[in-house]
């Protein structure tokens, strides 16, 4: 059971009645809402082609190729739709592994890292040599720029503690082309977290392989352009309700908030706030869409504070 408590908020509803309106919120972890979120951008670094890019093409890649040339890739998801006081309760990424080399695969790590810079998609879609790219427009991410052709990485390629996180936040073991998920860890609910409350830190993770001096671990995987392969980052997630008193024309308390689609609310009542039975006034059953939830308290009441149960 998670307990959190809101700043005490008090209306005056006339000079003789006080109703102290005290917010609280219980979230219980297994029944938290699940979305999915697919990439607004991801792209491509590529040393073996410096300055060029590949960030409409559908496929990114991250590894070391062949040729011992390194290969980054990077994506980023737009979180806000979620309130800035959203708890976050578990985070995974999926990912799709579309095409891998002709040598037998073995079975390496890649890893994720938050990115600490802003960085540019593009419009590059190669139709041969994908692995190569084109030559970037103003704007791409490329091996060499976050934003081709000014604003170069502090070092080709990106460099760690600078340009994105030296702490890995998930990592999963990848062979062959199929389905994997970089697992919920503590470190990508923080990045998580982070997004939604600053929106403006938001550039996403880095894939990055963790044996890029070995080659033949280049993989490609899908990208937004992808339909049937898009990166899916999913999060379990509890939206605490904003409580607001009103006094209506009949004498009565109108107490309001945003019903988060998914979620079934009990608002509860007692006269005392830190004793006595909490009583249940209404149930607002969950639904497939955000609405605004209106619960109507009788206006005889002199002292009352109020919770609301999420679940």
């Amino acid at each position: 059971m998670l307990l959190l408590k809101s700043r005490p908020l008090a209306v005056y509803l006339s000079r003789w009645m006080i109703v102290a309106l005290l917010g609280f919120f219980h979230g219980r972890i297994a029944s938290a809402a699940t979305n999915f979120f697919v990439p607004v951008a991801d792209a491509s670094l590529l040393e073996v082609a410096v300055s060029n890019s590949m960030g409409g093409f559908a496929g990114m890649n991250s590894g070391t190729t062949q040729e011992y040339k390194k290969t980054r890739a990077l994506m980023r998801f737009d979180l806000t739709s979620l309130p800035a006081s959203t708890l976050i309760e578990s985070a995974a990424l999926h990912l799709d592994v579309t095409h891998i080399p002709d040598e037998d695969p073995a079975e390496i790590s890649f890893g994720l890292h938050r990115v600490l810079r802003p960085w540019g998609e593009g419009t590059n879609s190669p139709s041969s040599q994908a692995g190569k790219g084109l030559a970037a427009i103003e704007g791409d991410a490329t091996w060499l720029h976050a934003f081709f052709p000014t604003n170069f990485w502090s070092s080709p390629g990106g460099a760690a503690g600078v340009d994105f996180s030296s702490v890995e936040s998930s990592f999963t073991d990848i062979s062959y082309d199929q389905s994997y998920v970089f697992p919920d860890k503590p470190e990508l609910v923080d990045d998580v977290t982070e997004w939604v409350r600053h929106p403006q830190n938001n550039f996403g993770w880095m894939l990055l392989c963790n044996a890029e001096e070995v080659n033949f671990t280049a993989r490609r995987f899908g990208t937004r352009e992808d339909f049937d392969h898009q990166p899916r980052l999913e999060l379990q997630f509890l939206v605490p309700p904003l409580l607001v008193a009103t006094r209506t024309n009949s004498n009565q308390i109108a107490i309001r908030f945003t019903a988060w689609a998914g979620h079934t609310y009990d608002v509860e009542y007692r006269g005392s706030i830190s004793a006595g039975a909490w009583q249940l006034l209404s149930q607002v059953t969950a639904t497939t869409t955000n609405f605004l939830a209106v619960v109507i308290d009788s206006g005889s009441i002199t002292q009352r504070f109020y919770r609301v149960n999420a679940y």
